[in-house]
């Protein structure tokens, strides 16, 4: 099972804001037995939007967007997913009273602009926001997913970590692979010379991919290995540690 992660935000294209968003929601696919196989940004046009969902669903299981959800004329992102997916805005309740029960705590008047987010795409499934008023979308296309969710990191944070993630192991169950990862760090070797040391990689960690990240500390060999259990993983990384040490020393 593999994803993607669009970010949107023409603020993300131009280096005004650091894209913190890709790299959690990352981690935390991986943890769930997810690859990820790209991190797309995308402007904040329609085009530009649609062509990446099209392109994202069309290549992975499940297709992750963040950002372009607010309430201003450039938050386009809500749209775009009626656009691509054929579907009318609907109010939706639970959404109209989170919002309004926000308003409502820190005394403020509800807008039209900000009630209209109670909106969504009707192929959706809402995903609730308890830290903000824009909603996230669940939406399923046969056998894959499109999460939508807003690119504020403390709202994406909770929504992700409450509701997609158990979701996504709800809907894909067995099919989510166990992942073990080990770094090794090792010092005073370049990494041309480990590389040598460890070829033919294919041949020496057959069921394991093998990283080489070198800093200023030495160089570092992280280990990845799939199973269906997490166990067998641990058991397939382990040896390949031991491979590793006994060809390097």
């Amino acid at each position: 099972m593999n994803a993607i992660v669009i970010s949107i935000g023409d603020e993300l294209l131009i280096g005004q804001t650091v894209n913190t968003n890709a790299s959690f929601i990352g981690a935390k696919l991986t943890e769930t037995g997810l690859r990820v196989m790209k991190v797309v940004t995308a402007p904040d046009e329609m085009d530009s939007i649609i062509l990446e969902l099209e392109k994202g669903l069309s290549e992975h299981n499940v297709v992750i967007v963040t950002g372009g959800l607010g309430p201003t004329h450039d938050d386009i992102t809500r749209e775009a997913i009626c656009r691509f997916f054929k579907a009318e805005l609907v109010r939706d309740e639970d959404v109209y009273n989170d919002i309004k029960d926000r308003f409502a705590r820190f005394g403020r008047d509800l807008t039209p602009t900000n009630e209209d987010q109670c909106r969504v795409p009707e192929c959706c499934q809402p995903i609730r926001n308890f830290n903000g008023t824009a909603p996230g979308f669940w939406i399923e296309e046969g056998d894959k997913v499109v999460v939508v969710m807003p690119g504020v990191p403390r709202e994406m944070q909770a929504m992700v970590e409450n509701f997609v993630i158990p979701n996504l192991k709800t809907k894909y169950g067995d099919k989510l692979k166990k992942i073990a990862r080990r770094n090794i760090l090792t010092t005073g070797i370049a990494e041309s010379n480990l590389y040598d040391k460890l070829t033919p990689i294919d041949e020496v960690f057959p069921d394991v991919k093998v990283a080489f990240l070198p800093n200023l500390n030495g160089v570092k060999i992280r280990l990845t290995a799939e199973a269906d259990t997490m166990e067998e993983a641990n058991e397939i990384v382990t040896a390949a540690e031991q491979q590793l040490r006994l060809r390097v020393g």
